[in-house]
């Protein structure tokens, strides 16, 4: 993409975006990351987001292997004794604690130390089998892992400039299905018109369902939709 010095797209950027879904995927994530910064000037930098999230969140972290939600289940029903399942973004271990009780091995990528001090916490209270689950402490760009049958992205894809060399590592890592779980309206859709009332600068929207689908589609990488509450 082609800028100014000062960041503002000059227009065979804004034009190449009409016929490039990731020129378009970049514009979106680079422009809310510029509004972001702004409010990090005018409020403070408040750390590191994920430890700050974990600490408020507290308890919610906290994985139960027995408890079922339908996300979940959607995936569990792809999963069988032998499945191998990469689970990308893992977080604290939402999913891939549930899963490894019932796949033949689950490899959790996550970057966030944040997350990793639960998602360890998590594992040590699940009593899972040994080789079951492997902990990988990475950012998916630089994870060294293998292949396997279910790849899952849960909510991760979204703030990812690159997001080309991103998709192509995920495609190339799935044997048969590659499952990218994306919020179908943004969690700030609610309150966009306080947004610039809390914030002091205009609400940036994030990249949708659609800006993730016209990706996959200028990356030759077939993908279907479906819709799910």
């Amino acid at each position: 993409m082609n800028t100014t010095g000062q960041g503002v797209a000059k227009e065979p950027t804004l034009v190449a975006m009409v016929d490039d879904p990731i020129a378009r995927w970049q514009f979106i994530n680079a422009r809310r990351e510029t509004v972001i910064d702004q409010i990090r000037e005018i409020h403070g930098d408040p750390g590191d987001y994920w430890e700050n999230r974990a600490k408020m969140l507290g308890s919610q972290l906290r994985v139960d292997p027995t408890l079922r939600f339908p996300l979940l289940d959607q995936v569990t029903a792809m999963v069988g004794p032998e499945t191998t399942v990469l689970d990308v973004g893992a977080g604290w271990g939402r999913f891939a604690i549930p899963l490894a009780t019932v796949a033949r091995s689950v490899t959790a990528v996550e970057p966030a130390n944040g997350l990793i001090a639960r998602f360890r916490e998590n594992i040590a209270n699940a009593d899972l089998a040994e080789g079951r689950l492997q902990l990988v402490e990475s950012t998916w760009e630089d994870a060294d892992v293998p292949p396997a049958d279910i790849v899952l992205c849960s909510n991760v894809v979204m703030p990812i400039l690159d997001i080309g060399p991103f998709l192509q590592k995920l495609d190339a890592h799935t044997l048969r299905q590659c499952l990218l779980i994306m919020r179908a309206v943004p969690m700030d859709a609610p309150i966009t018109d306080l947004w610039e009332q809390i914030h002091q600068v205009p609400y940036p929207r994030e990249t949708a369902p659609a800006d993730l689908l016209a990706a996959l589609a200028a990356l030759n990488i077939p993908a279907q939709m479906t819709l799910l509450p």
